[in-house]
């Protein structure tokens, strides 16, 4: 199993997510537009946490490694830049 990059942040992301969900059901003291909004960013935080990490990883197999290059990574060519 390799180790995450951003764990303390992934954990803390869950951590808060947990506690939203928890206090949710207890008692209805948070509104529920923060309770959605909070829920929200911690969801997309937590999506683009990962995605960094598989976009390390594979630049990683490609420059340090040596590995010849994978098809199913996205390549930009000078026209689509254009």
């Amino acid at each position: 199993m390799t180790t995450s990059l951003f764990a303390k942040e992934s954990n803390i992301c869950y951590a808060i997510l947990a506690a939203l969900t928890i206090a949710g059901l207890v008692t209805d003291k948070i509104p529920i537009q923060v309770n959605v909004t909070i829920h929200s960013v911690l969801i997309i935080a937590l999506g683009s946490i990962k995605s960094l990490e598989k976009f390390l990883e594979s630049m990683e197999k490609v420059w340090i490694k040596g590995e010849k290059i994978d098809e199913n990574i996205e390549k930009m060519t000078m026209s689509d830049a254009m």
